[in-house]
């Protein structure tokens, strides 16, 4: 797993910008989603690499106990997903915390 990551901070408003590539340690390794189901197993493809993940989050502090986020992320499937069938995938999602 390599996994560059650039925040930016402007006043109430944060950027992360984040890029991780993925590797099956070895090729007798199956690729699990949560919780611990396995998604692609071992024997499906004999390359190593997974893909690579772009993620965009974008988060707005509206004062001291309120935050609201925006997350994109777009994963671009690798050999070991598509030999299996996979194809790339997006996931959009949005929240509210509030801590006190």
């Amino acid at each position: 797993d390599l996994h560059p990551l650039l925040k930016l901070r402007a006043g109430p408003v944060s950027l992360i910008l984040d890029h991780g590539w993925f590797w099956r340690q070895r090729r007798s390794d199956a690729v699990y989603g949560p919780p611990t189901v396995v998604s692609v197993p071992a024997e499906a493809s004999a390359e190593r690499f997974v893909g690579q993940q772009l993620i965009a989050e974008l988060a707005l502090r509206c004062g001291p106990h309120l935050r609201l986020t925006g997350y994109y992320a777009h994963f671009l499937a690798g050999p070991v997903i598509t030999d299996a069938g996979g194809r790339d995938v997006d996931f959009f999602g949005t929240w509210a915390e509030y801590t006190f």
